[in-house]
């Protein structure tokens, strides 16, 4: 077998680990850039912090380091409405199935799948993914 046909039957490495890594950095990057903008609509709704303290808040283990604690605050001081709420906590659930797995996985695996479907996104139809 050569190297080519090696990787295009691999889905757990070559280029089907490509196409999983790929869709992993979709999903936690862009959740990254939502968490960085709700940590900033956060901070909105505070006094003026001092560094230290921003970094003891947001930071490492402070109680807003995580997506979903940003989430839950920011719908708790009616920052974001409950439609967006619903979609975030979809958004970190993507998310995570990708940072936690033990496996290279895709938008097209049915636990995240089926997680984009409930967004409105639908991995099986041709052409979609590039809309993802």
């Amino acid at each position: 077998m050569s190297d080519r046909e090696g990787l295009s039957h691999n889905p757990s490495g070559g280029f089907g680990g490509l196409f999983g890594a790929w869709d992993a950095q979709v999903a936690i990057v862009g959740a990254t850039g939502l968490d960085e903008a709700l940590e900033g609509a956060l901070l909105t709704k505070m006094r003026p912090l001092s560094r230290d303290m921003k970094d003891r808040l947001f930071d490492g283990y402070g109680p807003l380091a995580n997506f979903a604690a940003k989430i839950d605050l920011a719908f708790a001081l009616e920052i974001i409405t409950k439609d967006l709420y619903d979609v975030l906590r979809t958004v970190n659930n993507v998310r995570v199935a990708f940072a936690h797995s033990k496996r290279v996985k895709t938008f097209n695996d049915p636990d995240v799948s089926g997680l984009l479907r409930s967004l409105g996104i639908d991995t099986t139809t041709p052409g979609t993914r590039q809309n993802i």
